[in-house]
């Protein structure tokens, strides 16, 4: 008589399928049998079928290519902020910094992680810290490579003059208008004191 060890080809001892599942085998593949989760590679045993089954994207189980429950990865959809990531298309409208998703600096930091990131309306955070200082800011990611963001909108024809070449507003942090389109009034993004950068496009 020998003792059960994990590769003898029979199902024994603690095993729930053969040489599988159980506290001391490797975990079973699909379809495999099983007495709870920790059994299955996938993480789910299937309590009907009393069978290992494959991992999807709606089983709450970090499974498969999954990068978080359920999202990321090369089959589910992507992370929200905040969630686990591999790369940045792990993650939806945001990059991957440090396996967690989180939303760009910038709209050029938001272009350099996705290639495919389309002019509009984005929300970045400067800071890189708690999400209550997020806004959002007009994106191009065409002119010149892309990855501009919009910080300010100096117009003649709406015959309001607040750029006085004195004013305050040059230098200080104060925001006002809406800059999150190419309207032609004048306008100034929270982006313009937040916002870190090695170049500047002048757009007319």
């Amino acid at each position: 008589c020998q003792g059960a060890p994990c590769t003898d080809n029979v199902k024994n001892g603690s095993e729930t399928d053969v040489d599988c599942g159980g506290p001391t085998c490797t975990t079973c593949a699909d379809g495999k049998k099983c007495g709870k989760a920790g059994d299955c590679a996938s993480g789910v045993c299937d309590a009907v079928s009393g069978l290992c089954a494959a991992a999807t994207c709606t089983d709450k189980v970090k499974n498969g290519s999954e990068t978080d429950v359920d999202c990321g990865g090369s089959t589910c959809s992507a992370c929200a902020l905040g969630k686990g990531c591999a790369a940045s298309t792990d993650c939806s409208k945001a990059v991957c910094d440090n396996k967690t998703c989180r939303l760009p600096l910038s709209c050029n930091e938001y272009k350099q992680h996705h290639a495919s990131a389309t002019t509009g309306v984005h929300t970045i955070d400067p800071d890189k810290g708690s999400t209550a200082n997020k806004f959002t800011v007009y994106c191009d990611m065409s002119l010149g490579g892309g990855g501009w963001t919009l910080v300010a909108k100096v117009c003649a024809t709406d015959k309001s003059d607040r750029w006085t070449w004195m004013h305050a507003r040059w230098k200080d942090s104060s925001s006002f208008g809406n800059t999150t389109n190419l309207s032609a009034t004048d306008a100034k993004s929270k982006a313009y004191s937040q916002v870190k950068g090695k170049a500047i496009l002048i757009h007319d």
